[in-house]
């Protein structure tokens, strides 16, 4: 133990000789070690962290239609009934759905507030029960009852002690709060919110609605695989005994609730934690360089030590206590980088994965402990058994010079070669995933976002059930925007372009033999000036106006996907198509662009557009664009809207440039981490380079100053440095480029419309690294090749 704490007062003294050299590996390694951390902490938050419900990994998310499918993978309330009636794999079954933006009234103002609907047995199938009152019972049927989130219960009922067995009042309906969650309690993806009210699904609902969200929880002693076999079973049952519902597929299928919240995010974040290991790795063979030269520069003195009875293995002791400690600190520093990352990271992250907040816990730490203990590993082991094995007569006759400085030197190099071939790999992949996002930038989303505004308003049933009631509100709501000072144009829709909202029917045409199952194409309910608002172009035909009533002949515009896929002649205008759904039979007056409604990168179903007067709804978004591509008036639309109901109100409020920005959302994350890496990768890349020109420089420079003195020009002495440092960095990107067309597969669900192999990405890599490393080696071999031969002699 005395030994031991010798050679740690030993090591502190020695390092704190030398804190340039410190810092800098230190901080090398803190770079690796903290892009590693920050990415676990992101996989720890996604998929090793136990969800909050207890035995998370018996709920499991069910859809109908079989993985894979086109069609929709929500299930209508008949086929739920069914298989909750029917099925023994499930100890409960919930089905739920949002409900879009309920209005809250009489505890003030009236404000918009986020609620779902769900069957009996929602929490039960959660495992989590209220904190005050009862959930949801299936004698709840035919009552409106909620349950309310801790937050609306501290905020909206001020607390009370006595909430449970009050009333709200939620789109001008009373409901009885039965109970209120406990603090901290959030429900799993697009079922959380302020509140939840009780929905009865009745069997005779319609077949063909598909509308319901279904979670459940496996019953004791069912496995995955047992409730899959049941679910095929019960939906061949449901497909013979109702053909009709065949669209487009009929099957059942299900996920765990973790793979249903995060499966889509499983691929990119463990290739990204890959690319942190890269990228520690190549920080840890910069520091085995480093570690390798101060190891050739202390020969003298461990020979010294070795003469005066210090044993090889004291030696080796001493040494790796150094590294560890530097790897300490490296970790420290790490630590710290990933706690400023992790709280910038949700900002960045895809907001469809809910994550909010990126503890450093106790698990963090230690897995901070542990790159500690594998970047000494890794970086110190062998420049720490090199440095301790000493020739005592060699070192102190040569200098540390020799066979074993040429084994140093060979061995550098061959990190600078490998630290070459990882840059290039990290930054092939930046590259693709760059020329990607560029690409897909460029995509034209069909409308016109600049200066255009998308607000959600939500009517109340109890009001406004009528259509006719629905058509007069939004006639009127629209009139007086479109009177607004600042406004040019304003219309409403029943789904607003990649805000996540659709709605699909099956779709026939006239005169053409009836596909069986019916294609789907999106329907959307909009009013006169709609298209002006959205900038959508006309390309045929005439647009939806004041002709288009309630009482007129059924019309409607198609877009141009629609044409190309089911009018093969191209003839569109006066043809009638039959709607499965609301939409019925209509003619077809007038042909649009295509818009991209769900995604960029996706080609999307063809689209319906009918009059909101012949196909009401009450939610609808309303889409105002503001004069010369401003903003438009928010403020007073809101007032506008107020005035013609106070019992209504604007739930949100997205800017269209906001929705084609947050649609490439999943996108830029991968891209601004990879390209981080990638740019730590190269510079570190060429400090490394730049560290082994220097070495070798120095090494060498007696000869290089006979050179000198014998007449060769400076250039062809740094030329003479540079061609050794040309072969390794020719070596290293070969062999990265080799590795990143291998592991360009990985990235291939992550490019749009870019070969994992693209040529141009490749050259302009090639073109970067090639440049930089040029420039890394030819600063230091200048720089000593300008020094005087007689002094570089004379230092001999």
């Amino acid at each position: 133990m005395r030994g031991w704490l010798a050679d740690a007062r030993f090591t502190l003294r020695r390092l704190g000789r030398e804190p340039r050299f410190s810092a800098l590996v230190a901080g090398t390694l803190a770079l690796g070690i903290g892009a590693v951390l920050v990415l676990f902490a992101v996989a720890d938050a996604l998929f090793l962290r136990p969800l909050p419900y207890p035995d998370a990994g018996r709920i499991v998310r069910l859809h109908q239609g079989r993985a894979g499918a086109s069609g929709p993978g929500n299930f209508s309330g008949p086929n739920f009934f069914d298989l909750r009636e029917g099925g023994r794999s499930f100890g409960s079954l919930v089905a739920y759905g949002a409900w879009w933006n309920p209005t809250l009234s009489g505890r003030g103002p009236a404000v918009v507030v986020d609620g779902a609907f769900a069957t009996a047995g929602l929490f039960d199938v959660l495992g989590v029960a209220p904190g005050r009152g009862r959930g949801f019972v299936r004698e709840d049927a035919g009552r409106n009852v909620a349950v309310v989130s801790h937050a609306f219960w501290r905020d909206r009922l001020g607390g009370d002690p006595e909430a449970v067995g009050t009333t709200i009042t939620l789109n001008q309906a009373s409901f009885e709060v039965v109970g209120v969650m406990p603090a901290g309690f959030r429900a799993p993806g697009d079922l959380d919110g302020e509140l939840w009210v009780h929905n009865t699904v009745q069997p005779q609902d319609g077949r063909r609605t598909r509308n319901l969200h279904v979670l459940g929880r496996l019953a004791p002693g069912v496995s995955l695989a047992g409730a899959r076999a049941e679910l095929g079973a019960i939906a061949s049952r449901l497909a013979r005994a109702h053909p009709e519902d065949r669209y487009p597929e009929f099957g059942m299928s299900l996920l765990t609730l973790r793979d249903d919240l995060f499966g889509t995010a499983r691929a990119p974040t463990f290739i990204l934690l890959g690319a942190a290991f890269l990228l520690l790795l190549i920080a840890c063979a910069n520091v085995s360089s480093l570690l390798l030269a101060r190891g050739l520069e202390r020969r003298r003195e461990m020979s010294l030590r070795s003469a005066l009875g210090a044993s090889r293995g004291r030696l080796t002791r001493q040494l790796l206590l150094e590294n560890l400690t530097l790897g300490a600190a490296g970790a420290l520093l790490g630590l710290g980088l990933a706690a400023a990352a992790t709280g910038l990271l949700p900002r960045i992250l895809p907001a469809g994965l809910g994550v909010t907040r990126l503890p450093l816990d106790d698990r963090v730490v230690a897995a901070a402990l542990l790159m500690a203990l594998l970047v000494t590993l890794v970086s110190g082991t062998a420049p720490a058994l090199r440095a301790a094995s000493v020739d005592v007569a060699d070192a102190l006759r040569e200098g540390g010079r020799g066979s074993a400085g040429r084994a140093g030197v060979r061995a550098r190099e061959l990190l600078v070669a490998l630290q070459t071939a990882l840059a290039v790999s990290l930054l092939v992949g930046a590259g693709l995933l760059g020329r990607s996002l560029l690409g897909l930038s460029a995509v034209d989303p069909g409308f016109d976002p600049g200066g255009a505004v998308g607000m959600r308003v939500d009517l109340p049933a109890r009001s406004y059930g009528e259509r006719d009631a629905q058509s007069a509100f939004y006639g009127e709501l629209t009139a007086r925007v479109r009177s607004l000072p600042g406004v040019s144009a304003a219309g409403v829709v029943s789904a607003l372009p990649l805000s996540g909202s659709y709605h699909t029917e099956g779709a026939a045409v006239e005169g053409e033999p009836p596909p069986d199952p019916l294609p789907l194409v999106d329907v959307y309910s909009v009013s006169p000036g709609y298209r002006s608002a959205m900038g959508i172009r006309l390309s045929a035909g005439r647009e939806l106006d004041g002709r288009d009533r309630g009482d007129a002949a059924p019309v409607a515009l198609v877009d141009e996907a629609f044409v190309r896929r089911h009018l093969p002649d191209g003839r569109a205008l006066g043809r009638r198509i039959r709607l499965d759904g609301r939409g019925g039979e209509r003619t077809i007056v007038g042909v649009v662009r295509h818009v991209k409604q769900r995604r960029l990168d996706a080609e999307g179903l063809g689209q319906v557009y009918v009059p909101l007067a012949q196909v009401p709804e009450r939610f609808m978004y309303l889409v105002v664009r503001g004069e010369g591509g401003a903003a438009p008036p928010v403020a007073a639309i809101r007032r506008t809207v107020g005035r013609i109901d106070p019992a209504v109100a604007v739930a949100s409020v997205e800017g269209l440039d906001d929705l084609v920005a947050g649609s490439l959302g999943d996108r830029r994350f991968p891209l601004w981490v990879l390209g981080t890496f990638a740019a730590l990768a190269l510079a570190l890349t060429a400090v490394g380079l730049a560290g082994l020109t220097a070495f070798v420089v120095r090494r060498r420079r007696s000869e290089l100053a006979i050179r000198v003195a014998l007449g060769a020009s400076p250039s062809d002495v740094v030329g003479l440095v540079l061609r050794r440092g040309a072969l390794l960095v020719a070596a290293g990107v070969t062999a990265g480029l080799a590795l990143a067309v291998a592991g360009g597969r990985l990235l291939s669900g992550l490019l749009y419309r870019v070969s994992p192999a693209d040529p141009a990405v490749i050259l302009a890599i090639v073109a970067l690294v090639g440049t930089t490393a040029l420039l890394a080696a030819w600063v230091p071999a200048r720089r000593a090749v300008g020094a005087a031969p007689g002094s570089a002699l004379r230092a001999e």
